[in-house]
């Protein structure tokens, strides 16, 4: 099959010419740079589509405005439509999805009653308002229980391994000690803002089209349909209802924090099943094998969150630099299947690394003897000298590591008493076996860990995270207006006449 067959455009008059304006059909050139590309965000918003033209031709009917014969004509295939959504072939005919979907009706309602379903709207006020902000609230609301469903497997994970001595790295360079408790707790203070940033989004995102005009039926249609959409406010201003962009770039923003955080997770997970550090294992059914390599256990779901994560920062870049143009232009549109694409995708992969961290192994025994390496306890050592005697930080900092020294190169250990009495010019009563067993990891000093303030902290975490998920359970606004609306158009199919349909 050619390039120009899988895009249906074979013919260059494929499309039957129009009427109006234009005299003639799309070349083949154009559908398959403009409208192929258009057609692929349809996967992502044809539902979204469907269920706005319910909205606008159940309120109009109501209304008085669309003449209840074609009403019921439209409403019935559009439900048929809706109910079988998933299996639309969005990629015909191509184009974006408000001429595709007119396609689709005029196919089962026929043209006749077709002409009414653009009624009180345009193209760019559906792709560029609407469309997106509906589709971004749902994904948002997926997105949220999926970190909460993280935060969950972190805080759950933590509890009975919340005294296990682990290394702490900065730098990849031993820096002290932690916990593994500690360091799963981290990560959950790292994701559980993000609940937080997702929904002021989501309030921004809660406003609906914006009329045209001061007719007053008009104004009062897109307040009833505004509100069967799940918005609880609709926009006033034309600018601020279709040629505002932050419906796009604020929500992918937010999902692109949130990637990039999964990202830094993934790459901890991937150094540390190295045998290098055999500190965790992901479970067989998160890894790969190698076409090459008999033995090979392969983090490619951990490679693809970490490139995932890579692209959707670029992506957003893109998309932001695409839209320096003037204010009423539309030039990211015809790309946007990309960025709906890529934001299903962060979706997906925050619920794959619960599922990695859930079901993988940490290794507690390696973990422990790892943690006593490279000197970790010379921070601990350090605080001893500056809180305990008294030392001035820099001189505990110079005369720990000049024994660090000594003992890595095999050389006779300095004299610490010597060293500050040389430094500060007073006698320190301190216990130099004491100070190198600290540092050598070979004694925990009562100060090392806090495990009070830690079973604390795992306790609010706790608490809050049971909270977010009771509160995420529901289906978010976008559904709950769709199957709200779906009742409304068939108890309205029910009692205008025979031959209601079912969503």
């Amino acid at each position: 099959m050619t390039e120009q067959q899988r895009s249906g455009s074979a013919n260059p008059k494929m499309q039957q010419p129009t009427t109006g304006r234009l005299a003639d059909a799309k070349s083949a050139s154009y559908v398959r740079a403009v409208n192929v590309p258009e057609a692929r965000a349809s996967g992502f918003t044809a539902r979204y589509m469907l269920v706005s033209d319910i909205a606008y031709v159940l309120t109009a009917a109501e209304a008085g405005i669309t003449p209840q014969a074609s009403a019921r004509r439209l409403l019935q295939a559009l439900l048929e439509l809706l109910d079988k959504a998933d299996d639309l072939d969005s990629t015909r005919p191509p184009g974006d999805v408000v001429a595709q979907r007119e396609a689709w009706v005029a196919e089962k309602a026929g043209r006749e009653h077709t002409a009414w379903l653009h009624l009180a709207r345009n193209r760019g006020e559906s792709l560029r308002c609407y469309l997106p902000r509906m589709f971004f609230r749902h994904v948002l609301h997926e997105e949220q229980q999926a970190v909460a469903a993280l935060l969950r497997v972190l805080v759950a994970k933590a509890e009975p391994v919340l005294e296990a001595v682990s290394p702490n790295y900065h730098h990849l360079q031993h820096s002290g000690f932690t916990t593994l408790g500690e360091y799963l707790l981290s990560w959950a203070a790292v994701f559980e803002p993000h609940l937080e940033r997702m929904a002021q989004v989501d309030k921004r995102l809660d406003k609906g089209p914006s009329t045209f005009g001061g007719r007053t039926n008009l104004n009062a249609l897109y307040n009833r349909v505004a509100q069967r959409l799940g918005f609880s406010d609709r926009a006033r201003l034309r600018r601020d209802g279709i040629w505002m962009h932050s419906q796009f770039t604020e929500p992918f923003f937010v999902l692109s924090m949130v990637a990039v955080d999964l990202g830094r997770l993934a790459q901890d997970m991937r150094i540390w099943m190295t045998p290098e550090f055999g500190l965790f294992e992901p479970a067989d059914e998160h890894a790969g094998g190698s076409s090459a390599l008999p033995h090979a256990k392969v983090p490619f779901g951990l490679q693809a969150v970490m490139g995932g994560a890579t692209i959707a920062a670029t992506r957003l870049a893109g998309e932001m630099a695409a839209s320096v143009n003037p204010s009423e232009g539309s030039e990211p549109l015809y790309q946007s299947a990309s960025l709906y694409s890529l934001a299903t995708d962060i979706v997906a992969s925050t619920r794959y690394m619960a599922d990695v961290v859930e079901k993988g192994r940490f290794n507690l025994e390696e973990m422990k003897r790892k943690a006593v390496l490279d000197y970790a306890g010379s921070s601990e050592a350090h605080d001893r000298l500056v809180y305990d005697f008294g030392v001035p930080f820099r001189t505990g900092h110079r005369v720990l590591g000049a024994m660090a020294r000594a003992h890595h190169e095999g050389e006779p250990m300095p004299d610490i008493k010597a060293l500050l009495r040389q430094e500060t010019g007073r006698d320190v009563d301190i216990d130099q076996n004491e100070i190198m067993d600290i540092v050598l990891g070979r004694k925990f000093w009562p100060t090392t860990f806090d495990f009070e303030t830690l079973r604390k902290v795992w306790t609010g975490f706790a608490e809050r995270t049971a909270t977010a998920e009771r509160s995420l359970r529901a289906p978010g606004p976008v559904e709950r207006a769709a199957a709200t609306l779906i009742a409304d158009a068939n108890v309205w199919l029910s009692t205008t006449g025979a031959g209601g349909a079912s969503g």
